[in-house]
């Protein structure tokens, strides 16, 4: 059965326990339901921005463990580092950890705060990016795709390439990476039909999936299998590679980026705008 409920407040009526729970239990049934397909990861903001010189995390919101957490207040990754006293040269992982909920006024709340691991290995929904810290030497985000590659292979910038995107199915990378993938397509003279399909995609969804990626840089590799995947700096040289490649001519398409642009609405990243937290 199918129905629709609604809490009525007229002037002089009792608001009673049931139009309470009706103003709680709607949104959240109807966000776990509307993004119960999606991987865990950022759904929205939380995108990566230097400000007077220092790293900063925009306001945003994240799907985990089937719920939602969210703010409204920016995060300043490079004071976060410095408060921590790192020594010279230390990698590490840059991610959210929980914190023991508490109650406000009744409401109960659940805390996301910043957090340093040192296990290179380990992949998590949570993670915000990886460091080699240097005293001296400011935190940097990629601004493009050449750099972008460069973070796989060096530690002179913030490495994002393990932050996961909330995406339909499996996990992908966040919605930078695909940015800077699109402006290259898009310089790209002459695509193959697979380029101008994901340039298409970049266009109106902002990423494409890891199996996508796989595909295109010729590797028929099941996601679920853990064997065959690559290292996710890997998966991304590997795709650097094939944008670069020169494609026979018989390989190519005759729709260009331009061509994709007058028929397709270009649909640029998400800029919503978190110390994360969710209310229960």
């Amino acid at each position: 059965m199918l129905f629709h409920k609604q809490a009525e407040f007229a002037s002089g009526s009792i608001l009673t326990q049931e139009m309470l729970e009706l103003l709680e239990t709607y949104p959240k049934q109807f966000l776990q339901l509307y993004f119960e397909s999606y991987c865990e990861g950022v759904l929205c903001g939380l995108d990566y921005k230097i400000r007077e010189g220092d790293l900063w995390l925009t306001p945003g919101i994240l799907w985990w463990q089937k719920k939602i957490w969210t703010s409204s207040t920016a995060v300043n990754i490079s004071a976060f580092l410095r408060k921590c006293h790192l020594e010279e040269g230390a990698l590490g992982i840059v991610q959210w950890r929980p914190e023991q909920e508490i109650k406000q006024k009744g409401v109960t709340v659940h805390r996301l705060s910043l957090d340093i691991q040192y296990n290179l290995t380990k992949e998590s929904p949570l993670e915000v990016g990886r460091f080699l810290w240097r005293d001296h030497r400011p935190i940097k985000v990629p601004n493009n795709w050449d750099e972008l590659i460069e973070s796989t292979e060096r530690g002179y910038y913030f490495n994002i390439c393990h932050a996961f995107q909330a995406f339909p199915g499996h996990a992908t990378f966040v919605r930078l990476i695909f940015k800077y993938m699109k402006e290259v397509l898009r310089q790209k003279e002459g695509h193959t039909p697979l380029e101008s399909a994901i340039l298409v995609q970049l266009q109106n969804q902002g990423g494409v999936s890891l199996d996508t990626l796989y595909t295109y840089i010729g590797r028929n590799t099941a996601i679920d299998s853990c064997d065959n995947k690559l290292p996710l700096e890997e998966l991304l040289q590997a795709v650097n590679e094939q944008l670069h490649r020169k494609h026979k001519i018989s390989d190519q398409v005759v729709t260009s980026s331009e061509d994709i642009d007058e028929t397709m609405q270009d649909g640029d990243d998400m800029q919503m705008e978190p110390q994360g937290y969710m209310l229960d």
